[in-house]
């Protein structure tokens, strides 16, 4: 790379860390974004947009359950609202809404509110109190499960140490957890490594907790990041479970992308992704398990049209 091209790119690159929240998030999409679930998937889904107004309808085949839902979304400067009609989620009809206000250069919040499930309200303020320090809290609005998240991030957008504190309430009894990590971005690969409190709150809030660890790795083979490599190791000390996975992905031009991943119980997932001219994109995902070859492989196909 030239000087000319490595200021350039100098110029366009973010000036600031990242918020706690958003350590690891490449790798969290490198490993799970587009790929199917663990079942047999087929879903056609259309989506047109106007003035502001997005309609969206899907139809998804899961083994022999079927679902179909309508999504109306408009958004005008800071308000988001959408409506959705759902024909297996009780009640079929929820409404969403959403403002996001700044009062001043530094800071901006987001208030969403979701009918009739109230419950899923959510507070959301990002701060910038210098250069090199960012600040977020996260506050939901659970009845049974309300949460306040605190976070702190400082460094530059090359390095950035990060500390999460939350406070919340589970059947009746408040708790806290804490989190830490570090996050290294550079032109040519991404790196963090992340420790915090992990629970499972629909039991009792001690039962299950321990140290959960993620640490991820990301190379780019080449300078448009079109071709990459990643490696991904997480641990949970409360049931000793640790995971292992590798991957690779490769964009073919603008149009098409091809992605896959191992982890160590040999299960193997691939995604295969094309888009025609922003008109008509189609994915297909499998996943089957190099140590259980016999049996059917998992197969997703996911077709989208935007008129």
């Amino acid at each position: 790379m030239s000087q000319s091209e490595y200021e350039k790119m100098n110029k366009t690159r973010r000036k600031t860390p990242l918020f706690f929240h958003q350590f690891g998030k490449k790798s969290r999409d490198f490993f799970g974004k587009g790929y199917c679930g663990h079942s047999k998937t087929f879903m056609v889904s259309t989506t047109s947009t106007a003035n502001g107004l997005t309609l969206t309808s899907a139809a998804t085949k899961r083994f022999i359950d079927s679902t179909e839902a309508v999504r109306a979304e408009y958004k005008y400067k800071n308000h988001h609202t959408a409506v959705q009609i759902d024909t297996v989620r009780f009640p079929i009809c929820s409404a969403y809404y959403s403002y996001e206000f700044k009062y001043l250069p530094f800071a901006k919040a987001k208030a969403s509110f979701r009918y009739p499930n109230w419950s899923s309200s959510k507070f959301q303020l990002w701060s910038r109190p210098h250069r090199n320090a960012m600040l977020h809290l996260h506050a939901d609005l659970s009845k049974s499960h309300p949460k306040i998240r605190l976070s702190a991030s400082i460094g530059t957008p090359s390095i950035a140490f990060g500390f999460q504190g939350m406070l919340g309430r589970n059947y009746g009894i408040a708790y806290t957890a804490w989190s830490g990590g570090i996050q290294v971005t550079r032109p040519y690969f991404d790196a963090a490594i992340t420790i915090r409190d992990r629970l499972k709150e629909d039991t009792y809030p001690f039962s299950t907790r321990g140290v959960f660890l993620r640490a991820s790795y990301i190379q780019y083979l080449d300078e448009a990041k079109k071709i990459a490599a990643g490696l991904e190791i997480t641990g949970w000390s409360a049931r000793k479970e640790h995971t292992i996975r590798a991957g690779g992905s490769w964009a073919i031009g603008d149009l098409t992308s091809v992605k896959a991943k191992i982890d160590h119980l040999g299960n193997v997932t691939t995604l295969l992704q094309y888009d025609i001219q922003d008109k008509f994109l189609f994915k297909i995902s499998a996943g089957f398990n190099i140590k259980a070859l016999d049996k059917d492989p998992i197969i997703g196909f996911f077709l989208v049209l935007k008129p």
